[in-house]
């Protein structure tokens, strides 16, 4: 593309609205980069989300005001209901020695001997009825353990489905940060182009005027011919007008001398027909 080409559409339009165009075009590009951090923050702060509620980061990312939304702060919250239901899902289960159903047969057992009719032979001590009724007790605790275990594994499970739900909300948000980015990327690539170009005509139109030189004083010449010093402006200043070519323009003459040493010193080489003559006469 050509210089014309370039700035075809420029020539011809006043330099006050080119020069409002693109002071609008700075602000524009200064707009656009704002924006662009922001969305920079956002997506950290979205991937940090994901993390954490998938259990990929182990510290919880802070929010603030300005750069979150109320989905995140559900999320975290879910979240953190997750952890704790675990943590009490965990606890419960640690405290279960034997299996459900082992504790139900257990307690069939015991129920059938403390209330079955027996001879008064075969009827259980004293001592080993308040065992076994102990045993029972402690197997019907265990029962309701198992019944509150069931109910935080519902409530686990519906939190859980929440909680993915959020997630993939987060995550087609994080997706439509990066088209965004993506977006103002290009936008911002053609309004800095745009300004380059303005900015490269202005500059064409607008060159700095050169500032005149003063002619050189009387007496410079004299002190460049008698060895005297001078500073750098009045040796511009000479330069500019042509006093150091004036002063260095008499051209020297070499002497008559030296032209005839030169002559003389010049070697002539040419053919002696003469003694050719001379030798062929005394033959004869």
């Amino acid at each position: 593309m050509t210089k014309g080409d370039l700035f075809s559409d420029l020539v011809g339009e006043p330099l006050d609205a080119i020069e409002k165009k693109y002071d609008e075009l700075l602000e524009t590009i200064e707009r656009l980069e704002e924006e662009r951090k922001q969305m920079h923050i956002s997506k950290k702060i979205h991937s940090e989300v994901i993390k954490f509620a998938v259990n990929k980061l182990a510290k919880k990312p802070e929010l603030d005001g300005a750069n979150h939304d109320s989905l995140l702060a559900e999320t975290l919250e879910q979240k953190a209901e997750f952890d704790r239901l675990l943590s009490d899902r965990d606890a419960l289960v640690s405290r279960f020695s034997i299996s459900k159903p082992r504790v139900l047969k257990l307690m069939t057992e015991f129920h059938r001997q403390l209330t079955h009719h027996a001879h008064h032979g075969d009827a259980p001590s004293l001592a080993h009825e308040i065992q076994m009724f102990s045993k029972y007790f402690e197997l019907q605790a265990m029962l309701q353990g198992y019944e509150h275990h069931n109910a935080r594994l519902s409530e686990l499970n519906v939190i859980r489905a929440q909680l993915l739900e959020n997630v993939k909300a987060v995550n087609r948000n994080d997706r439509k940060l990066s088209q965004s980015l993506n977006k103002n990327s290009e936008i911002g690539r053609s309004e800095r182009r745009e300004a380059g170009r303005l900015a490269a005509y202005l500059k064409t139109q607008k060159r700095p005027t050169a500032q005149p030189v003063p002619p050189p004083a009387e007496d410079l010449s004299e002190r460049l011919a008698s060895g005297g010093s001078f500073s750098l402006d009045e040796l511009a200043s000479m330069l500019a007008h042509g006093g150091l070519a004036e002063f260095s323009s008499e051209p020297q003459q070499p002497t008559s001398t030296r032209k005839s040493k030169q002559k003389k010193n010049q070697r002539r080489a040419g053919v002696r027909r003469g003694s050719t003559t001379r030798m062929k006469n005394t033959r004869e």
